[in-house]
């Protein structure tokens, strides 16, 4: 490898580096600003709840549809997809103007079955999913 060969590609190593670099720092304050945004939402609902005596559907926390799923997960157990997208309408988890595609869904929860976290495909059975810690019934 010719000395100048070698120099270049050091540097474009080297350039991809500063860049990556420069995309988690902004992943990571764009993730602080995600966190002040829902605080602030959640403070505006405890102002309305006590101004009003009521809860303000209309301010709904941003969350993720990992949150979402692992939150079902906790009270139903093992669900598919599809069930878990039925609830998450009913429980009007989404806020106003948001939507969350099976497609979008699926892939999140496979993401995170692959790193180990949060989830775990159910032998046997096509896009159902459970906790790691191990599968919770709800009682009946």
């Amino acid at each position: 490898m010719s000395e100048s060969f070698r120099q270049e590609l050091e540097k474009r190593i080297l350039s991809h580096m500063n860049r990556r670099t420069e995309v988690d720092v902004q992943i990571n304050q764009l993730m602080a600003e995600r966190k002040t945004l829902n605080d602030t939402i959640q403070d505006l609902n405890k102002v309305y709840l006590e101004e009003t005596g009521e809860s303000f559907s209309g301010i709904v926390e941003a969350r993720s549809a990992a949150d979402m799923a692992e939150e079902l997960l906790k009270e139903f157990g093992e669900l598919h997809v599809d069930k878990m997208l039925e609830l998450i309408s009913e429980k009007q988890m989404l806020g106003a103007g948001q939507t969350l595609k099976k497609q979008s869904l699926v892939a999140t929860l496979v993401k995170h079955t692959q790193q180990n976290k949060r989830f775990q495909r159910v032998p046997n059975r096509t896009n159902t999913f459970a906790l790691i810690e191990g599968v919770k019934t709800k009682e009946k």
